[in-house]
């Protein structure tokens, strides 16, 4: 089965009259888009073959893309890479941010979907551990200071923001009778959760979620409505939801995703922000960016937990159609 991101982008072009031929539905996002000049395109999910693969391959390295992003002034949270040869300086940077009552995230520079990532870390045996975990996703890994807020997508298509939305980690509210692992496992039973991508929404990730509350509070019995964390990414893919806030962001971040992604001339780009206030102006005060993504999913966008759906893939398809008609 497709995931649902690729399923939009062939059902769209299939609307247009054109051909969409996936080329695996199992291992693939690949499909070979046939508009009606006749030619052969062959889209990599919803990215068009216009983008480059040198843009491609920034995007998915979130060290290249912090290093970009200072450049074009845009705030990250500090940040340094992991050195197997420099143990010590890993050490350092956690212990400077600890005496300054800040936690640290661990994670890959190479992945998505939150693959790897560890936040939260507060002293070496979590560092430690947190490393180990990482390693097994890559050899890469980046260690940055923790920063609170709300995590928000928002895509560029040629230059434009069209959608945004944010993105809520997996929650579960108590009954006073059920433990947060029951609560999970009721929540996974709904119909509209299924694996992966494949559902407007995911199953939430139940060891993750063990991982990030430890075994005494995902065994806990929460009480009656109460509302419980239990991730600490807010991947969709791991179980998280998705409310549209595109007419309320802030243009200063608008602004700031359309110049990353103009930056890597990029058809189209997912800019992820952490946040505490949407509706102010995006300084170092208020939010960071977390990564890019050159391959976005969608789906929070045509099918949001709350708000206005977004036709992404039909504005991706517009586009998409402009430029080859020249």
């Amino acid at each position: 089965m497709l995931k649902i991101s690729t399923q939009l982008l062939v059902d769209e072009a299939l609307r247009r009259g054109w051909k969409a031929e996936p080329l695996d539905d199992t291992f693939l996002s690949t499909v070979a888009i046939t508009p009606k000049d006749g030619r052969v395109y062959y889209f990599e999910s919803i990215q068009p073959p216009l983008t480059s693969a040198a843009a491609m391959k920034i995007a998915d390295n979130k060290l290249a893309t912090y290093l970009i992003a200072q450049k074009l002034g845009i705030p990250v949270a500090e940040f340094t890479m992991y050195n197997p040869a420099a143990q010590n300086r890993t050490y350092d940077f956690l212990e400077a941010h600890r005496k300054n009552g800040h936690q640290i995230v661990v994670k890959p520079i190479d992945t998505n979907h939150g693959d790897g990532i560890t936040v939260g870390v507060k002293n070496r045996e979590e560092l430690e551990d947190a490393l180990v975990f990482a390693k097994k996703h890559s050899s890469q890994i980046l260690l940055q200071r923790r920063y609170y807020g709300y995590d928000y997508r928002v895509i560029v298509v040629d230059g434009k923001v069209v959608a945004a939305a944010k993105r809520t980690p997996a929650h579960v509210v108590g009954d006073g009778e059920h433990t947060v692992s029951q609560l999970i496992t009721i929540e996974n039973q709904r119909p509209e959760r299924g694996k992966g991508h494949d559902s407007a929404l995911s199953v939430i990730d139940t060891l993750g979620a063990q991982r990030f509350l430890g075994r005494a509070a995902f065994e806990r019995v929460p009480q009656k409505g109460e509302d419980v964390s239990v991730l600490g990414m807010a991947n969709l893919s791991r179980g998280g939801d998705a409310t549209d806030v595109t007419d309320d962001i802030h243009e200063s971040f608008k602004n700031a995703a359309v110049k990353i992604a103009s930056s890597l001339d990029m058809l189209v780009c997912g800019v992820d922000f952490l946040v505490q206030d949407h509706k102010s102006l995006f300084n170092a005060s208020n939010g960071i960016l977390l990564e890019i993504i050159a391959t976005p999913g969608v789906r929070m966008h045509h099918y949001p937990s709350y708000g206005k759906k977004r036709d992404v893939v039909k504005t991706i398809l517009d586009a998409f159609e402009a430029k080859i008609a020249g």
